[in-house]
């Protein structure tokens, strides 16, 4: 099952990622990957009405050397969201074209009672 993350709609979400290089079967967990080369992109996919919606993803300076980059979307962009689930993944794009993407995780959102 993938990994699941809740949130209320209408709060700001912030994640802080960091990015593995995959090591070869059989050996100890990866390092960090360098991020200064690539550029990290979200976007979750709302499982029953099929609703796009792109996270801001950023990544520079010496937190994207160590692998470090944040995903997030303001509160007044979370309050216009459905409830329910969302799937979503990461794509990482480096300056020569190549492409690779996260495992799919889910973005589990939940009605705001104080609004």
């Amino acid at each position: 099952m993938p990994d699941r993350i809740y949130t209320k709609r209408g709060d700001s979400l912030a994640l802080d990622c960091t990015a593995w290089l995959t090591p070869p079967k059989g050996a100890e967990p990866g390092m960090p990957r360098d991020l200064t080369a690539w550029t990290p992109e979200c976007q979750m996919r709302h499982e029953r009405t099929g609703a796009r919606i792109s996270l801001r993803a950023t990544a520079s300076g010496t937190k994207a050397a160590r692998g470090r980059f944040a995903l997030s979307a303001r509160a007044t962009e979370t309050q216009a969201w459905p409830t329910g689930c969302w799937r979503a993944d990461i794509q990482f794009t480096d300056r020569g074209g190549a492409v690779t993407s996260t495992e799919t995780f889910i973005i589990h959102v939940l009605e705001d009672i104080t609004r």
